[in-house]
């Protein structure tokens, strides 16, 4: 769905996570997943509302603020991720059924990229965890890789991978024996110029995938089997097995500027379609909410985002490097139109043709 994208023409959104620790003892332990909801009164104690498969497992609480997982630290009522600078409540209910149940903020990109309100997953506390809890706190090793590597280009990693096995070891994969028959964790990744990557926190050099937040420097091996380019990637635990589906397309930004004055101002938008030809004024389209609200153009090729900017006809972003096409119309309700294609993950990853905002001045 061309809404859920990559790209973005303003900042995302980041909470405080420089709170002081507060002494939870409620919290401590494992708690499982046992629902998704988007507001706490919708949860019905053995009634599942979410029918999809929970992609949030399990969250455990050590003490100290602690978590397994070195991005995560919590506070009383909060978890807070390093990478993603979010700072997502939780709230423990007793509920008719005389169980405790933690609601939780997932604060995914909905929250961060397209500013809506959060949905809550709800755990159930796996009672017999609280010890193991405090077992891997006092856990006295903790391994961690060199992460200070120079970035080495890899013209063969650069490109939008799929997940499709997590195996022991590199030969016990087999494109038709998969191993792995539960949810993968990380169900794609892409892999961009000068070392970015679409998985949050995570960069990449030639040769290894590094995450700063944990200080692991994961190696990464591509081997060409039965006519397909497939990816293993150390995950400290085993590898992860990637096929190469598409490349990463980049567009030419390094546009001259050519000035358009019909162009400056604010512009609001009111639709977003496949097609130029599909949109009808006073008709919408698009029912869900528009992602991208507004474009405001400013004299001399300017944007209030600083990473992108615009000539005549072009709307540069300078960190996905993609040059969007705009075109202004007046319409049969004498009204002027612009149509901006909103090259998106779709358009980056996946090779698809993009579809257009349509806005008003």
């Amino acid at each position: 769905m061309a809404i859920m994208c990559a790209a973005a023409l303003f900042a995302e959104r980041r909470d405080n996570i420089n709170l002081p620790f507060v002494d939870d003892q409620s919290v401590l332990g494992k708690w499982t997943s046992v629902d998704f909801v988007c507001k706490t009164e919708d949860f019905k104690p053995g009634q599942r509302q979410w029918q999809g498969d929970l992609y949030l497992k399990d969250l455990t609480f050590l003490p100290g603020g602690k978590m397994p997982q070195p991005w995560w630290t919590w506070t009383k009522g909060v978890i807070m991720h390093s990478g993603d600078q979010t700072a997502a409540k939780y709230e423990i209910k007793k509920l008719s059924d005389g169980k405790e149940y933690m609601f939780w903020e997932w604060k995914s990109g909905d929250y961060t990229i397209r500013y809506e309100d959060p949905c809550y997953y709800v755990l159930t506390k796996d009672q017999d965890a609280v010890k193991k809890a405090v077992e891997l706190a006092t856990a006295k090793v903790v391994k961690k890789d060199n992460i200070d590597i120079p970035f080495v280009a890899d013209d063969k990693l650069v490109g939008y991978w799929m997940s499709v096995d997590f195996v022991g070891e590199i030969k016990d994969f087999n494109p038709e024996d998969l191993k792995w028959k539960d949810d993968l964790y990380i169900k794609d990744i892409a892999f961009m110029p000068e070392g970015k990557t679409s998985y949050p926190g995570f960069r990449w050099t030639n040769g290894y995938v590094i995450s700063p937040a944990d200080s692991t420097a994961a190696r990464y091996i591509i081997k060409s089997m039965d006519g397909n380019t497939y990816l293993f990637m150390q995950w400290k635990s085993g590898d992860y097995v990637f096929k190469r589906v598409g490349d990463i397309k980049v567009d030419n930004i390094t546009l001259p500027f050519k000035d358009d004055k019909r162009v400056l101002g604010e512009w609001k938008s009111v639709d977003f379609v496949k097609n130029i030809s599909d949109f009808q004024p006073g008709i919408k389209s698009w029912k869900e909410d528009l992602y991208l609200q507004k474009l405001t153009f400013e004299p001399k090729g300017k944007m209030p985002q600083p990473w992108a900017t615009w000539t005549k006809g072009v709307v540069m972003h300078h960190g996905d490097h993609t040059a969007s096409a705009y075109e202004i119309k007046k319409l049969d309700d004498g009204k002027e139109y612009m149509f901006f294609e909103w090259k998106s993950g779709d358009y980056v990853f996946r090779g698809q043709k993009p579809m257009y905002y349509v806005l008003t001045r």
